[in-house]
């Protein structure tokens, strides 16, 4: 299955149908199917995971200067499946019909490798309700940059617990920042002055 799998997501394959079809497989292609629809989504987060861990030595290397000299950055998203054409016969007319899921994917710049990668079968959810294995995961000297869906207390807290810092856009809403002492400058860009301030 996860050779199979590798093929279709490498783009070597078009589908898993037609991959099972050039491996000649010993079972049925509807047996390989059932196979494939109980996958765990913890299964796929350790094949991500070990995916990294393998591959990091082998791309470091070929690394560049770092994105940020004296940190790990952690680039965070969230992404929804595609819908697909392939669908339920009694859903295909209804737009409001069922989404595939979604995934929250962890990317390292500085190797290029996606180093962790949360899927989420109900695609409805909220991208900052599934993000709580991943703050377990997160490590002191990382910086962890995400979009303003991750602009929730709980969040930053989680990563602030874990010793990471973070850069996150910040949401107009949320959370209720707290300043503890004036801005000051610190710098400049070739866009204009930097300012920072502690809350």
């Amino acid at each position: 299955v996860v050779r199979l799998m590798t093929m279709v997501t490498m783009g070597l394959r078009g589908s898993v149908h037609a991959a099972a079809k050039q491996a000649r497989l010993g079972v049925s292609v509807q047996a390989l199917y059932d196979k494939i629809k109980r996958t765990e989504p913890a299964l796929m987060r350790a094949l991500v995971q070990g995916s990294a861990q393998r591959l990091g030595p082998v791309v470091q290397p070929m690394s560049t200067k770092p994105v940020l000299p004296g940190w790990r950055v952690r680039i965070i998203d969230g992404n929804h499946l595609p819908a697909s054409d392939k669908r339920l016969k009694p859903l295909r007319q209804l737009s409001a019909a069922a989404l595939p899921g979604h995934s929250l994917v962890v990317y390292d710049p500085d190797s290029g490798l996606v180093t962790d990668m949360l899927a989420c079968e109900d695609a409805h959810a909220q991208e900052r309700v599934v993000i709580e294995p991943m703050l377990a995961a997160a490590q002191p000297g990382e910086v962890w940059i995400a979009d303003r869906n991750f602009c929730t207390r709980t969040i930053m807290q989680g990563w602030s617990d874990a010793g990471a810092s973070f850069i996150v856009r910040e949401h107009a809403k949320h959370p209720a920042v707290l300043e503890t002492g004036p801005w000051r400058e610190c710098g400049h860009i070739p866009s204009g002055n930097v300012h920072e301030q502690a809350v």
